[in-house]
């Protein structure tokens, strides 16, 4: 059975997803998201995946829809500045880890750690 059709009915394989998914990524099958994002996602994704237009604009730009939201939050929380992280959990600790250790210094992570983290101290030379 192909990948997506089990994805799209898992029950045609035998295959019943959990009541509650505690497995990476742990975003419960979508029940914490906003109705708003959730409709939203529900439409085709051409729809909503889109690249860095000017309309749009990107977590870098310091104009269009990106940066109002990010301006929005960042008064929200009371912060000075903002940034919407991309490419999911590993790509926010990368950036969080190279932000908060400067090169070959040493890094004390636990046993169990995300890989990105590994992955991150290779990037910046950490030890």
């Amino acid at each position: 059975m192909a990948l997506l059709e089990r994805l799209v009915r898992p029950e045609a394989s035998g295959w019943q997803p959990l009541a509650l998914p505690l497995h990476l990524p742990a975003h419960g099958r979508g029940r914490a998201l906003a109705p708003a994002l959730r409709r939203l996602l529900r439409q085709p994704p051409g729809r909503w995946d889109l690249p860095e237009l000017p309309a749009i604009g990107g977590p870098l730009e310091s104009d269009g829809a990106v940066a109002e939201a990010q301006r929005a939050v960042a008064t929200l929380l009371g912060a000075r500045r903002c940034w919407f992280g991309v490419n999911g959990a590993s790509g926010l600790l990368q950036a969080g880890l190279l932000a908060l250790a400067a090169p070959g210094e040493r890094v004390l992570l636990p046993r169990n750690l995300h890989r990105s983290l590994l992955h991150g101290c290779l990037l910046g030379l950490g030890r």
